[in-house]
């Protein structure tokens, strides 16, 4: 049993070896010891299989109700907040009160809204459209929505990128495409999170009262930032170094009973591994989409941020003064919501808000600027999702056949 394991790991090593070697150029096209060999193409199918399954699981009656369960915890939360609050809170007709004001909540809101939603599809289609895929701004605008509303309903915000692959292979992309384009959309947003945030926390950090709490948020929150920026360039531009460092955690792995099968672990590793490297390399050879996407990103992440300022607008007037104190608040907020395991940072995003905001809202009205907070940057959507998925389950589908058999 012993002499099996050592051959099947001295195998495994002969195969890293070559392929950091380049004896073998593209380690997706012999990754099998003692097989036949397998195709680049197997390594796509199964990230796309995957991404089909984790679809069909979010139809299923569990996988609803646990939505609904989430979503109703974020109306919970909302409700005690203006339980905690009752004795202090203003009539809302006292905090309106005048068409301007009402001008200032629905359309300024809507409008950067809607902004960072053109903003973050563009994203999409010019990726997409830079990788050889087309130009298809409204399926990327539904791309993004469809990203929002599963990070938003699952654990972790980590349901958007599966049910993007799914979404745009099952609108004619290419398999290559729709597991690499969702991945460089991805890697694009933490980038531009990351200037955004070091950026604001150096122009407006002296407005912030940094107690003990908003500053551990704030260092876990970069923390986790960093680390994942770090693992991106790591991973994407090291290749080497990945190569042997990955075979080398599997071969401790193994030899610690943890995993079985040395070579299959090692070949799925690997076929992960190259594919994400070729997404990375991809982007950063095209610097003009590079910049252009996080500077894009980080546009979608201002106009979020205006949305909060939109808000005090419509209570209190235009205050310029405010804007920046209102977008390092809105930075530390996303930042305390990484590290919020709840779908849409439930908790942590309300208590940020209240913390980091109370001295510009007041007792009175802080519980009124969280609701129309959350609506418009959290239940938007998911109403907006919700309404875009059942569309495209009716309707979406029998088009994009149709347009096909019209080209055919």
């Amino acid at each position: 049993m012993a002499k099996d394991e050592n051959l099947q790991s001295d195998a495994g090593e002969n195969l890293i070896t070559n392929v950091i070697e380049r004896k073998v150029v593209d380690p997706s096209l012999v990754l099998d010891v003692g097989e036949s060999q397998v195709h680049e193409e197997e390594a796509v199918s199964r990230k796309i299989t995957h991404a089909e399954k984790y679809s069909q699981k979010q139809k299923s009656k569990k996988s609803k109700a646990l939505s609904i369960g989430f979503v109703l915890l974020n109306v919970a939360i909302v409700g005690i907040l203006f339980y905690l609050n009752i004795d202090n809170l203003e009539p809302l007709d006292t905090v309106i009160t005048s068409n301007r004001s009402l001008f200032y909540l629905i359309a300024g809101c809507s409008a950067f809204l809607l902004l960072a939603i053109a903003s973050e599809g563009f994203r999409f289609c010019q990726l997409l459209f830079s990788a050889g895929g087309g130009f298809h701004p409204k399926m990327s605008v539904k791309a993004h929505i469809f990203d929002k509303y599963y990070n938003y309903i699952t654990p972790g915000g980590f349901g958007g990128m599966p049910f993007q692959i799914y979404f745009i292979y099952s609108r004619g992309v290419s398999g290559n495409l729709s597991s690499s384009v969702p991945t460089s959309y991805y890697v694009s947003q933490r980038i531009g999170f990351f200037i955004f945030a070091i950026t604001v926390i150096c122009l407006f950090g002296k407005l912030i009262d940094f107690n003990g709490i908003i500053i551990a948020t704030t260092i876990v929150g970069l923390l986790f930032t960093s680390i994942a920026i770090t693992a991106v360039l790591f991973i994407g531009l090291n290749k080497k170094a990945v190569k042997r460092i990955t075979a080398w955690v599997i071969k401790v792995l193994h030899k610690m009973r943890l995993i079985k099968n040395y070579n299959a672990t090692l070949k799925k590793s690997l076929y992960t591994i190259y594919d994400y490297q070729k997404t990375a390399t991809s982007l950063f050879r095209k610097p003009v989409v590079a910049v252009t996407n996080v500077a894009a990103a980080i546009f979608s992440l201002v106009c979020n941020a205006m949305v909060i300022f939109c808000i005090h607008s419509a209570f209190f007037g235009v205050d310029f003064s405010l804007f920046g104190l209102i977008l390092i608040s809105y930075c530390l907020i996303e930042l305390i919501m990484i590290w919020v395991p709840l779908p849409g940072g439930s908790g942590g995003a309300e208590w940020g808000f209240s913390v980091l905001l109370l001295g510009i809202f007041g007792l009175g009205t802080i519980a009124w600027a969280i609701l129309f907070w959350r609506i418009f940057h959290y239940f938007a959507y998911l109403v907006i999702g919700l309404l875009l998925l059942i569309y495209e389950n009716l309707h979406g589908r029998e088009r994009y056949k149709r347009r096909t058999r019209k080209t055919v």
